[in-house]
């Protein structure tokens, strides 16, 4: 069982499957943080030109064919295939606290305030445009089911994440540095977790924000092997006790070595972790 490197904002986390290995995580969380900038990951200013076929902070994905996996990652990550997808739309952020409080006050989300600890961003003063953490794959399929939408898959995740031309992380195939994810400690401005949208350097090719670091992503789909064959829209719905897909990595230390693209992270739908957090898709109404 490897045991991951201390940080200064590291919480207990036993359990997560990588590569069919359980990780152990440690130590604790530190509570002095930077002075919070102004959020405008979905603000006018920065969303992209006008696209009725999506909501306002949504970024369409036109839909198309590119290779899922990586031939030089992990064994789960092969054989790499060809996928093609519809048109979808998907966030351009991870969802905020103040996005999911709204769901809160609607009644059709709910709090884990009995669970939480130092580390969520839930009920933190001045955490209102951080990813929401602390959610299970329970909770964030609930909060894109309330908007109209859904979580996206795993085929949707990766193309939105690296595009057609098999680059290894979101921004290309430069090295991963601090001003391009929040994987680095307080290296990268933040100890935890960062308002999303703090690393623009790190987009996306369709500028999506926060694809590697800051909370690791749930997918919809179950964990399944990948097969040989082209494949159309793969959907992997799995059952209730499936292990279910996250992608993208966190804000800890072991995101440094986690951050690329075609990385897959298997865990069971009802963990709960200050890495976890979620982004939604929708279908793009063309």
């Amino acid at each position: 069982m490897p045991v991951l490197p201390r940080s200064p904002c590291l919480p207990v986390l036993i359990g997560l499957a990588l590569v069919g290995q359980p990780l152990v995580f440690q130590s604790g969380c530190a509570s002095s943080r930077p002075k919070e900038p102004k959020a405008e990951a979905v603000s006018a200013a920065t969303r992209p030109p006008a696209q009725s076929a999506c909501a306002l902070n949504q970024v369409l994905i036109p839909g198309g064919t590119f290779l899922m996996g990586a031939d030089d990652g992990d064994a789960d990550e092969r054989p790499v295939h060809q996928v093609t997808l519809l048109p979808y739309c998907i966030d351009k952020t991870e969802v905020t606290v103040a996005a999911y409080r709204a769901c809160v006050q609607a009644g059709e989300c709910r709090t884990r305030e009995d669970e939480c600890n130092q580390y969520c961003t839930w009920g933190r003063e001045g955490f209102d445009q951080h990813p929401i953490n602390f959610v299970d794959w329970y909770d964030a399929n609930a909060y894109c089911k309330w908007t109209g939408g859904r979580l996206p898959s795993e085929a949707e995740w990766e193309y939105a994440a690296r595009g057609n031309d098999g680059r290894r992380y979101p921004w290309g195939n430069q090295a991963l540095t601090p001003d391009r994810a929040n994987t680095f400690g307080d290296e990268d401005g933040w100890e935890c977790t960062a308002p999303v949208g703090s690393y623009p350097q790190g987009a996306s090719p369709f500028g999506l924000l926060d694809m590697a670091g800051n909370v690791a992503e749930w997918t919809a789909d179950s964990y399944e092997e990948y097969g040989p064959d082209p494949v159309t829209n793969p959907q992997h719905p799995g059952t209730d006790k499936s292990r279910r897909v996250l992608r993208g990595e966190s804000w800890s230390d072991y995101g440094r070595v986690r951050a690329r693209a075609a990385e897959r992270f298997r865990t069971s739908p009802g963990n709960l972790s200050s890495f976890f957090g979620f982004r939604c898709a929708s279908a793009a109404k063309m």
